[in-house]
């Protein structure tokens, strides 16, 4: 349970080897090195747990100064503080107070140690992301290519045009992206049919039944008769693995046609077209125009994929199997205008990234490749104008979400007052709570949970889903896109909106309409370092909740249990692939949610920037939160999480402009203050840090994000220059899995274990009934497909028989040699996390 990585294959690591004691792990999970970790638990794991470092490390910069402060703001003898928290805050020094030049002093000391650290977290980064960039994978040896023109959009064509700029020995192999609908769907269409096949299977090695169905096709003949469900699945598998296999020939036969086309045009302008006809073998040249204009009078492809043996629509003559695959796969091979190229060298990779590849804007885009588990295959392709259209709409419907979601934080932050919460809340529901005084104390610590549930739970999946009309190409450009939203969202809603809202409602009492607009502010003024403990309360709830939750699995463990005592119609392996149950095993957990997780984080620091030196006992309670945050996920990114996806590190950079940001308004925050106590010479000094600030921002602008996304030449060449591994294995990495997928055969002893699990559970006691099932090991199946369940009658019971085997008629492999984890083609880009 607390240590998956040692046991389940899929993720195993040697890292996970030794678990450690109950309480010698707190320490000993900070043995293991950066490379470890970066290696096997991924960049962007890494980068999250030096995030939550770098926020300790500028917490002990900040309990350096509450060693002095502390003394300074509770030592003023003028005012007499109501509590101990406006004692140790700068609200207890009055307006012109000389000791505020302290705190003038300290956010030098506090701002200027976080501009070192942040150089030194960028030496940091910059380092490890080029050890990341150096290692021997697919994706540091690829590039993705989109817009490209229609004179390069052929694999051959692509690969010389960079062949000719890089020379021939330094690219593998170039793969344009295919449009082959037709494929697709027969593909899709395969998968359903092999799903219902091992469901049927299932039932016939569970119970002893074997399903049967009634025929209802177009011969007529048969209809009313009945026939074994297995056999007729297997048999559709069979012709749907040929007309697959015949469907891939078809659009290489296509591709090879168009280019000795393309050859002969360059000699000859206009090119012989041959006539076709369709009783000979020349059929395999037919392109999609013919058959448009040939095969106008003949149905839908859908007729044909429900009919044995498809006719015309006239009846009068069948077409021949050759015929059916053409028409099927009539608008598949044309070439989409995106692609890959792998290089052999890792150094042209490097260059062809950086070189401007086309005279025209927006043509010949290079990015870095994704991993190929990761692509989302269904954008890959999309137009610039598609891809611009939706990056405005998210853009817009953010905007829209950002005013609407002012009213939850509002009220949310009224429950601190339950005065002033009787105002925004129906009377009746205002009436209750006030007959209940002791609720409401229970009320007031309900804010903070009810935001952090919003900000974890909801809001991260609400921006998701606008993000993925904006057209990103793999999971991991999706994920940085939306934690980027949701800490934007974060800094303006729980921050801003938040301090203003608390402000107004705390101070709401002693402003009037007729006050002059200073007076408003010094009001307003004087309550913000109250926010402190609203603050607090929420990242103090944010901390003590995600804790144990990690540390304890909670999650993963209801998951498991879900999946091991519900659902018994449908077997282990059908409940790890079925939307939208996707139950998970503790074999296979969750990846880490890194735009739900880490963008919460980012409300730390702003805190810390704006609270650190007006309430200096925030640093101390922030550190002691970074410290259990880092400890718990740094135990469970060794222990437990999968390792994918990971943007190589593009989220940390995108963590760095946020905390830039925060910087900004901390120190602007400390200046505004300054002003409104009257302290206009302390304020006077802040303007030289604010615009030290901005220069520094504007610096690592210039070149630091640049060199951390690339390879340095001298390294490539001493990459270059070493020991490779074999590059045969990135062949085909970046096809579309259809075009490549091999033939599917079923498991034929699928069930046989869930039987026997299922006969023995009555007997079993409540650890090996409950407990014992959550460990078992996932299936290596495709979890992104839907399973479609067959909604079949059992009709007879086979004679003592409880084990299925291959139909005689079907020629298939022994169900010895079957393995599902080969056979099972890989769609992960087919999630539906990146449709548009």
């Amino acid at each position: 349970l607390f240590n998956i990585r040692a046991w389940s294959p899929g993720i195993y690591t040697e890292l996970a080897k030794d678990h450690f004691g109950w309480i010698d792990w707190i320490w000993k999970v900070y043995r293991f090195s950066d490379d470890e970790v970066r290696i096997e638990c991924g960049m962007d794991a890494l980068c999250y747990l030096r995030a939550l470092k770098f926020g300790f490390r500028i917490c002990l910069v900040g309990m350096f100064n509450s060693v002095w402060l502390i003394p300074v703001y509770a030592t003023e003898e003028k005012f007499v503080a109501k509590d101990f928290l406006s004692l140790v805050t700068i609200n207890n020094l009055p307006n012109g107070s000389r000791r505020l030049i302290f705190s003038v002093l300290a956010a030098y000391i506090f701002f200027g140690s976080t501009i070192y650290l942040l150089f030194r977290e960028f030496r940091w980064f910059t380092s490890n992301r080029h050890k990341f960039l150096s290692e021997f994978s697919p994706r540091n040896y690829t590039i993705f290519v989109r817009h490209i023109p229609k004179e390069l959009r052929d694999s051959k064509r692509l690969k010389n045009f960079f062949a000719s700029v890089f020379g021939a020995n330094n690219i593998l192999e170039a793969q344009i992206d295919l449009n082959v609908p037709g494929l697709e769907k027969r593909h899709d269409s395969r998968q359903k049919v092999f799903e219902k096949l091992e469901h049927a299977i299932a039932i016939k090695n569970m119970t002893g039944f074997e399903a049967m169905y009634k025929i209802d096709g177009i011969n007529n003949g048969d209809r009313g008769e009945t026939r074994n469900v297995i056999e007729a699945f297997t048999q559709e598998l069979d012709e749907m693995n040929v007309s697959i296999s015949k469907g891939q020939r078809i659009i290489r036969e296509r591709i090879r046609e168009k280019q000795s086309r393309n050859k002969k045009s360059k000699k000859e302008r206009h090119s012989h077209r041959a006539s076709i006809s369709f009783g000979d073998d020349s059929t395999d040249s037919l392109t999609s125009s013919n058959f448009s204009r040939d095969y106008n009078m003949l149905s839908s492809p859908t007729s044909f994929e429900d009919a044995g043996r498809p006719y015309s629509t006239t009846g009068q003559f069948p077409l021949s199997g050759k015929d059916v695959d053409h028409f099927r796969f009539r608008n598949d091979g044309k070439a989409r205008d995106a692609g890959f190229v792998t290089f052999t060298h890792i150094s042209s990779c490097q260059a062809a990234r950086q070189l401007n590849q086309h005279h025209t804007p927006h043509v010949m885009d290079i990015y870095e490749a994704p991993h190929p588990k990761e692509i989302f295959w269904q954008n890959i392709g999309l137009s610039h104008k598609r891809i611009t259209v939706g990056r405005l709409g998210s853009v817009f419907f953010t905007a829209i979400l950002l005013v609407l979601w002012t009213i939850p934080t509002v009220v949310i932050v009224s429950f601190g007052d339950i005065a002033q919460l009787r105002e925004v809340i129906p009377p009746l529901i205002g009436d209750w709570i006030e007959e209940r005084k002791a609720l409401q104390p229970w009320l007031v610590l309900l804010g903070p949970v009810l935001l952090v549930g919003l900000n974890i739970g909801i809001l991260p999946k609400i921006l998701k889903s606008i993000s993925k009309n904006e057209g990103h190409f793999s999971k991991s450009t999706l994920e940085s896109s939306t934690f980027y939203k949701v800490s934007f969202f974060i800094i303006v809603q729980t921050f801003f909106v938040s301090t203003v809202a608390g402000s107004v409602i705390a101070g709401y009492k002693d402003i009037s309409i007729t006050d002059n607009p200073y007076r408003i502010l010094q009001i307003l003024a004087s309550t913000m370092p109250y926010q402190t403990t609203y603050f607090l309360q929420i990242i103090l709830v944010s901390t003590f909740i995600r804790v144990p939750f990690e540390l304890f699995r909670f999650f993963p463990l209801m998951q498991a249990f879900m999946a091991a005592n519900t659902w018994f119609h449908l077997t282990w392996k059908e409940k790890m692939r079925t939307k939208p149950l996707r139950f998970h095993s503790l074999s296979d957990p969750w990846h880490f949610q890194y735009a739900r997780i880490f963008s919460n984080d980012i409300l730390n620091f702003v805190v810390l920037f704006t609270f650190g030196n007006i309430a200096p006992i925030v640093p101390w309670v922030l550190a002691a939160c970074q410290l259990l945050l880092r400890t718990a996920y740094r135990h469970n990114f060794i222990f437990n999480y999968n390792n994918v996806p990971d943007s190589g590190g593009h989220m940390w950079l995108n963590f760095i402009s946020l905390v830039q940001a925060s910087l900004l308004i901390g120190e602007i925050t400390i200046f505004s203050y300054l002003i409104i106590k009257q302290v206009l010479i302390a304020s006077f000094f802040m303007i030289p840090l604010i615009i030290a600030t901005l220069l520094m921002n504007h610096y690592l602008r210039q070149k630091h994000f640049w060199v951390a996304d690339f390879l340095p030449l001298d390294r490539c060449v001493e990459v270059d220059s070493g020991k490779k591994g074999d590059f045969s294995l990135f062949k085909g990495q970046y096809k579309r899995p259809c075009l490549g997928a091999d033939d599917l055969e079923p498991d034929w002893d699928h069930g046989k274990e869930d039987r026997a699990w299922i006969e023995k559970r009555s007997k079993m006691s409540f650890m090996e009934k409950y407990i014992f099932p959550l460990f078992r090991l996932t299936p290596k199946v495709d979890f992104n497909e839907t399973t479609h369940v067959l909604d079949i009658d059992l009709v007879e019971k086979s004679d003592n028989e409880n084990t299925v085997s291959p139909p005689a008629s079907a020629s298939r492999s022994s169900p010895e040699s079957i393995s599902v984890s080969d056979s099972i083609q890989s769609q992960g880009s087919r999630d539906s996390d990146g449709s548009h």
